[in-house]
């Protein structure tokens, strides 16, 4: 918003230096719905000619309201994490949060999202993620939400375990004449994956 100022040269330096100048519009006693309103103007000095440009304004008011609504997590990279971890499923907490706005912008709401990106990740990720309002294509709109924040932990969890393969006995019998000298394993070592109870179970 400009305004042009018309008058002494002495008045008009002055009104420049004041901290008490503004341009207003008075939307008193305005219901739901679409006006053209007078913008105004005050704390200049007498003496001097106040020209606001524009000298209206288009303003849309609408019922402002208040939803509860759930919160959902995007997870970024998750086939990028450490190798031999995997992610578990995520917590958040609050799982809800309260939305407030325009009615119109409430109701278009589609999805409150917050998003954590797990590239190279190899320990359980714990953070406060900041939340958006998006609507069905995507558009982040201009809302309130409460809290902004919501606290996140995505466990990620080592599955792999190497193992030492040994062979300590055999079955069934050899032919007539012949006898079971040795037994060699290979190879010596492998990878046991599965969740951490189960891969504690084998040791050998």
């Amino acid at each position: 918003m400009k305004v042009q100022l018309q008058g002494p040269s002495d008045v008009i330096l002055k009104a420049k230096l004041l901290g008490t100048r503004s341009a207003y519009i008075d939307l008193t006693k305005k219901k739901s719905g679409t006006y053209n309103v007078k913008v105004q103007t005050s704390g200049f000095p007498a003496g001097l000619r106040v020209t606001p440009n524009p000298d209206s304004v288009t303003v849309t008011l609408q019922r402002k309201v208040t939803k509860q609504l759930p919160v959902s997590i995007d997870i970024l990279n998750k086939n990028n994490i450490s190798s031999g971890y995997v992610l578990s499923d995520p917590t958040i907490e609050p799982k809800t949060v309260s939305v407030t706005g325009g009615q119109d912008m409430v109701d278009s709401i589609a999805f409150i999202k917050g998003v954590v990106n797990v590239q190279g990740a190899d320990s359980t990720i714990d953070k406060m993620v900041a939340l958006n309002a998006y609507d069905n294509n995507g558009n982040q709109l201009n809302v309130n939400i409460s809290p902004s924040t919501v606290h996140v932990n995505i466990p990620i969890l080592k599955v792999a375990k190497q193992v030492s393969l040994s062979a300590t006995s055999s079955s069934g019998t050899p032919a007539d004449g012949y006898s079971v000298g040795s037994i060699s394993v290979s190879p010596k070592e492998v990878m046991v994956y599965g969740k951490k109870k189960q891969r504690t179970e084998y040791h050998r």
